[in-house]
């Protein structure tokens, strides 16, 4: 999927709903208004790739996970709670990969107009940027590494950078995630099979791809696009671009767990899975509580 392929994809998206120019009843940029509280079906929006992240962190949040009325069209994996005393719509395409993401996020945003989205679950990270199974990704920047050009056997980079929000509630996230990582971490101690090093927070950017690739050399490669990439995965590009293309005054946050370590063997890290998915909804709902508490 080319940058214009997604684009056009979110644009015939925005069909699906009034826009944000319509129900507020402005002449406001439709990419710049932001309804008020009482107007929207939900303050945050959670956003999984997976049934299986989006479980713990019903399960921590005490979400009902069973048949609820249908609070998306069309979308029938998606849950409405409480946290503190924001209202929590908890939604997973059940599906990797940027036309899933760009698809369930523009729908659930447009149709439920939080003021926040945040995409969890796991995701790979990379071993010779000293990041580890278990250490939980915050990214300040999401970038597609696979978009550009090739001529005469050399990438050309046309990759587009699609920055996350940074303001306070950024150091907000970053601060609860690493707490709660810690705390869980402690926690789980000897009941599951857990990583041989405490969790850490990583900060630097994330790329994501629309396949999920085993190639070091190919990894190497993207890597030099931004020396300081620590994370890689499947949906977090095309989260943010749709967001900010829907409304550029949404705030998106990515908070993911790593599972497995994109430049070493996958297979050592299968049996880390369900505490890493755990952790990753543990992190998410500390995150959220902040957030709600802000």
């Amino acid at each position: 999927m080319t940058p214009d392929e997604l684009a056009a994809l979110v644009k015939n998206l925005k069909g699906i709903a009034p826009t944000r120019e319509a129900r507020v009843g402005t002449n406001t940029p439709t990419s710049e208004a932001m309804l008020p509280r009482t107007q929207r079906k939900a303050d945050i929006l959670v956003l999984t790739a997976l049934r299986e992240e989006a479980a713990p962190v019903a399960e921590l949040a005490d979400f009902d996970l069973k048949a609820q009325p249908e609070l998306v069209p069309g979308l029938h994996d998606c849950w409405f709670g409480e946290v503190g005393s924001s209202r929590i719509a908890l939604c997973t395409s059940d599906e990797m990969g940027l036309s899933a993401a760009a698809s369930t996020s523009v729908r659930c945003a447009a149709h439920l107009q939080p003021s926040v989205v945040m995409l969890t679950g796991i995701c790979g990270g990379y071993a010779k940027r000293n990041v580890r199974i278990g250490d939980v990704a915050v990214p300040k920047q999401v970038f597609h590494h696979q978009f550009g050009a090739l001529r005469n056997g050399e990438i050309e980079r046309e990759a587009r950078l699609e920055n996350l929000r940074r303001h306070q509630l950024y150091g907000l996230v970053k601060s609860c995630v690493g707490t709660a990582a810690t705390d869980f971490w402690n926690f789980q101690y000897g009941k599951v099979n857990l990583p041989d090093t405490r969790p850490e927070v990583v900060d630097g950017p994330m790329a994501c791809a629309d396949l999920v690739v085993k190639d070091p050399d190919v990894l190497e490669k993207s890597s030099k696009f931004d020396r300081k990439v620590a994370s890689v995965d499947m949906e977090s590009y095309a989260t943010a671009f749709s967001i900010h293309q829907l409304s550029s005054a949404t705030q998106v946050f990515v908070v993911k767990a790593i599972s497995d370590l994109a430049d070493e063997k996958k297979e050592e890290a299968a049996v880390f899975r369900k505490y890493i998915c755990q952790l990753a909804a543990s992190c998410t709902l500390h995150a959220l509580k902040s957030i709600a508490d802000s």
